[in-house]
């Protein structure tokens, strides 16, 4: 199997697993709409708080 034709299959696998997940984003969002809102907003939440946690961070050891 030549490089080209693995990556090929690499990217049909990548292809599949984002079909698969937005399928069930689709799916969870059409069961319980108020809950799928609530679990984004929490996720989008953590997701900030840990991306300032991480800058704050790398500004401080930068300037040491």
């Amino acid at each position: 199997m030549s490089a080209a034709q693995k990556q090929v299959l690499i990217d049909r696998g990548g292809q599949l697993t984002a079909t698969l997940l937005m399928l069930w984003l689709v799916l969870m969002a059409a069961k319980d709409p108020a809950a799928f809102a609530a679990q984004t907003t929490i996720g989008l939440t953590f997701g900030a708080t840990l991306a300032l946690i991480a800058l704050g961070y790398t500004m401080v050891y930068g300037i040491i």
